[in-house]
């Protein structure tokens, strides 16, 4: 049997929404498919895939859960994560291109002048 004949075994995969902001939780991500995704291994696996072909980002911000144990991992999706790579790369360079120029040509040398002495006797 070929590939393309091969049957489909098991229940079909269920389809992984992630919330509508560009910074998120694993917890936001369980919040958001509640109905259609009951197991948190199934979502930890999913967003594990979703890392792998670069479609979010896996960041060392944390986020308190307020709970015992480790703090939340911080994803973010990629289109969000490249536009704030490049607004903060942008910002960098405008405050380099906005800084003054610097003339450093030399200042002339002041010139010499001779002294001036008065010929009038001061009075007291």
């Amino acid at each position: 049997m070929s590939k393309k004949n091969k049957p489909v075994l098991g229940r079909p995969r269920k389809e992984l929404v992630l919330p509508k902001s560009n910074k998120f939780t694993i917890s936001d991500i369980f919040a958001a498919n509640g109905e259609n995704i009951k197991c948190r291994l199934t979502v930890y696996a999913r967003v594990k895939e979703m890392v792998k072909a670069k479609a979010l980002k896996r960041t060392q911000e944390t986020l308190k859960t307020g709970k015992v144990g480790t703090p939340g991992t911080i994803f973010y999706r990629m289109s969000a994560w490249n536009s704030l790579q490049k607004k903060r790369h942008t910002r960098k360079t405008v405050k380099l291109a906005s800084a003054p120029p610097v003339d450093l040509t030399p200042a002339p040398a002041p010139a010499e002048t001779a002294p001036v002495i008065d010929t009038v006797p001061a009075t007291a």
